[in-house]
């Protein structure tokens, strides 16, 4: 065991942080890390933006149906004038 203990102690302080040609970059690199940050970040987002629809709920929809009947009602004045 003290050998192992040796061994790791001698990889870890050289310098050039290779051993044998293979490097040791293994701690030091953080690609899947910057994956899951996005991820995490997503969900956050659909997490809140399905809570602030849920709150707004009747409130929200009665809104779009509102603006929806309006916008139909203009385009049908806009076609009867150019007719």
């Amino acid at each position: 065991m003290n050998q192992v203990a040796n061994i790791y102690k001698e990889i870890a302080t050289q310098s050039d942080n290779s051993v044998g040609g293979i490097s040791m970059n293994i701690r030091t690199t953080k690609k899947g890390q910057s994956m899951t940050e996005y991820l995490l970040i997503i969900a956050a987002l659909a997490v809140t933006v399905m809570g602030g629809f849920s709150m707004v709920g009747q409130t929200g929809t009665s809104l779009v149906n509102q603006a929806n009947t309006q916008l139909h009602a203009s385009s049908n004045v806009a076609s009867a004038q150019s007719a």
